[in-house]
């Protein structure tokens, strides 16, 4: 897994986001929400995910819907998708982009 911030101010996320790194992902995306007064995500490059990364990014959301603050998910990769529906979830409920 890696989380940068692109030179656009785009936080991008590659790899895997699993259980076994769900601290590492929770501690990198609270260190950027904390660091911008947006955060707009790109999860394009994610090749898989599971329960744990899904719900620390709806634990992110409901953080941005709280504060007030703007999290903007740009793009879910195909592996984002399925993962979300196979919990259930639309593409809605993790961002504002409808599925495309």
């Amino acid at each position: 897994m890696e989380i940068f911030r692109q030179d656009d101010g785009v936080v991008r996320a590659k790899g895997d986001l699993h259980i076994s790194e769900v601290d590492e992902l929770k501690s990198a995306l609270l260190h950027e929400y904390a660091a911008a007064p947006a955060l707009v995500l790109d999860l394009s490059g994610v090749d898989s995910c599971d329960a744990a990364s899904l719900q620390v990014l709806c634990s992110l959301r409901k953080s941005a819907d709280r504060d007030g603050k703007e999290l903007r998910i740009s793009a879910l990769s195909v592996a984002m998708r399925e993962a979300s529906s196979i919990l259930g979830l639309s593409p809605d409920e993790l961002t504002n982009v409808s599925p495309s």
